[in-house]
């Protein structure tokens, strides 16, 4: 990126003066030792609980398929829907590009603990029962009517 490639907004965020362009420039992608970020040692990932839900309400569905299918040697022939934890909804956030941006069935693929591609590739009206229950439990930060 070259100095005039810089977005810049008006009296918000000014520009150095020209002459300083050269010695500020830093588009080459080396940085020095002393100015290099120290190593992070790689975190533990955090503890989850595994919680035994009580009660006639739970956080899933179980959608018996009409189509059941064998993918990657496993043979499905229902699909369990899960409401997102507040660990995946974190890790969901953090994985989406800067423009926020998401395809709402790359969603409905971790309730599913299935890969998009999978949900997908669902006959109806297998793919229109576990999508609609994708759906009941999506939180209204994505989109969703309840949370």
């Amino acid at each position: 990126m070259t100095p005039e490639t810089i977005p810049t907004i008006a009296d918000e965020i000014p520009l150095p003066p020209e002459e300083m362009w050269r010695e500020l420039d830093n588009s080459s992608g080396e940085v020095e030792a002393e100015t290099a970020a120290p190593s992070i040692p790689s975190a533990q990932p955090p503890l989850i609980a595994v919680l035994d839900y009580v009660g006639e309400n739970k956080p899933y569905r179980v959608i018996p398929l009409r189509w059941p299918f064998r993918w990657e040697g496993r043979v499905f022939t229902e699909i369990v829907v899960n409401r997102l934890t507040v660990q995946q909804m974190g890790a969901f956030w953090d994985a989406l590009p800067p423009d926020r941006d998401y395809d709402r069935v790359e969603v409905y693929g971790l309730m599913c603990g299935l890969p998009a591609a999978v949900i997908r590739a669902l006959r109806d009206p297998d793919g229109t029962e576990v999508t609609s229950a994708c759906f009941d439990f999506l939180p209204r930060a994505l989109g969703g009517a309840t949370d």
